[in-house]
């Protein structure tokens, strides 16, 4: 490769680059750039971690990778409009989730090491797995929080549950 240097001419001049692998770069960004020189991608330091953002539509991210700034690792994925669609995290105590986001912004689907949450501007419907191997399914309609529930004990036998507006079981079986 070549290298470019700028002399007192204002014309620059080209050296011959040394040949050989470079063991290290130390940068707080990296940029890589398109034929045009539009920036494509983008590797920065952020306070103990690092960000790596990849694509750009009109200067919006596709992707990007790296901390958050709590330190926790993560992955966005972006829409053309550069909207936030969906998100891979693995919060503080190891805990993994994945969120899909609808076109309004809104969290639509949580799903987790043991669990799956889906939402309509709120909780609808929430699967989940226990520690102890019982599975739970709360269903709600538009205007109560979950108040259908079935209950698949690891060690019992299985139960329904039909909650009021506020919560409280009116009817169960067994």
């Amino acid at each position: 490769g070549l290298m470019a240097v700028k002399l007192f001419s204002g014309e620059p001049a080209l050296a011959q680059a040394p040949q050989g692998i470079v063991k290290m770069v130390s940068a707080r960004e990296f940029r890589v750039v398109d034929d045009t020189g539009k920036t494509v991608s983008v590797w920065t330091a952020r306070g103990e971690g690092a960000r790596l953002t990849i694509g750009q539509y009109a200067d919006k991210p596709e992707a990007v990778f790296g901390t958050q700034d709590n330190g926790d690792p993560g992955l966005s994925l972006y829409d053309r409009d550069g909207n936030n669609r969906a998100d891979l995290r693995v919060a503080s105590g190891n805990f993994p989730t994945i969120r899909l986001i609808d076109i309004k912004g809104k969290k639509s689907t949580l799903i987790g090491a043991h669990g799956l949450g889906l939402f309509n501007n709120r909780l609808r419907g929430r699967l989940i797995l226990t520690s102890e191997g019982s599975v739970i399914v709360d269903l709600a309609d538009q205007d109560t929080d979950l108040s259908t529930g079935l209950i698949l004990a690891a060690k019992e036998k299985a139960a329904l549950s039909l909650k009021d507006q506020v919560g409280k079981v009116v009817w169960s079986v067994p």
